[in-house]
């Protein structure tokens, strides 16, 4: 298996056990989590991908004013490094 392969592989699996132990540790069910989504507007779900996409941009333009002036790349660039 490639390197890369079981890198993301054991991300994914930290991520899971994770979200597993904040589950029973809030005493929250997956069928409560399934509901409140469905029950949430689009607006909420537009909302947060907004505020998501600006801190992206944000930071990819203060990672790029800390570098010096002859060095820096172009805004998409650093939008995908800090992304």
């Amino acid at each position: 298996m490639p390197r890369t392969v079981r890198r993301v592989a054991l991300s994914v699996a930290v991520a899971v056990l994770l979200l597993c132990l904040l589950f029973w540790w809030g005493g929250v069910s997956w069928a409560e989590l399934v509901g409140v989504a469905r029950r949430l507007p689009p607006s909420t779900y537009a909302a947060a991908l907004g505020v998501h996409a600006a801190i992206y941009l944000l930071r990819s333009l203060r990672f790029r004013v800390l570098l010096p002036p002859g060095e820096r790349p172009g805004p998409g660039s650093v939008l995908a490094v800090a992304a």
